[in-house]
């Protein structure tokens, strides 16, 4: 058990945030192979957006993982990730979206 427990609650927000960063990266770069016809890449790029947002989500809704008041942004940071998966996946060519 730890000692600290306010300590590792900013901790783990810090590593939430750049898992954050990275996700928010990773659209800016799918935005751009949807811009440049890059359907096939653009489709695993969404995958592995879709990869890094559920590990957010699963380890924000962990009990003492975070404060309240953390758990709470990250949450709507989550869904705004979330919108931004989606206008994507609706940029996609419908032939490739299913694949």
């Amino acid at each position: 058990m730890s000692l600290q427990p306010g300590r590792d609650q900013r901790q783990r927000g810090e590593a939430l945030r750049t898992r954050v960063m990275v996700a928010n990266a990773l659209c800016a770069i799918t935005e751009s192979q949807l811009q440049s016809g890059e359907a096939a890449r653009a489709t695993a790029s969404i995958k592995a957006i879709r990869g890094i947002v559920a590990e957010i989500a699963a380890l924000a809704c962990e009990p003492d993982h975070l404060s309240s008041g953390a758990a709470r942004e990250l949450s709507e940071v989550i869904g705004e990730l979330e919108r931004r998966l989606v206008k994507m996946e609706t940029a996609l060519p419908q032939d490739k979206a299913s694949g």
